[in-house]
């Protein structure tokens, strides 16, 4: 795959996002097992009528990234999995 470059204009719009992004990562990184399968259960059980709209959002944006970090600890998955 090619590389392409980013402008400096780009890098500074994405800057701030990256981030809250990269400290999101980090508390991920952070928890042990257990929060990591209450949060993954959390995002599972938000929907757009039972919690605020973004409360909801965040539901789907970390449902993806908590399940790819319990993937990649190799976590033993918990009977809640969905």
């Amino acid at each position: 795959m090619a590389k392409h470059s980013i402008s400096k204009e780009h890098k500074q719009a994405l800057g701030p996002v990256a981030i809250v992004l990269s400290g999101i990562n980090e508390d991920l990184d952070n928890m042990i097992d257990d929060e990591l399968f209450e949060l993954r259960d959390a995002c599972n059980a938000a929907t757009e009528t039972n919690c605020w709209v973004w409360t909801y959002k965040a539901a789907k944006y970390l449902g993806p990234v908590v399940a790819e970090h319990i993937e990649r600890r190799g976590c033993v998955l918990m009977a809640e999995d969905s």
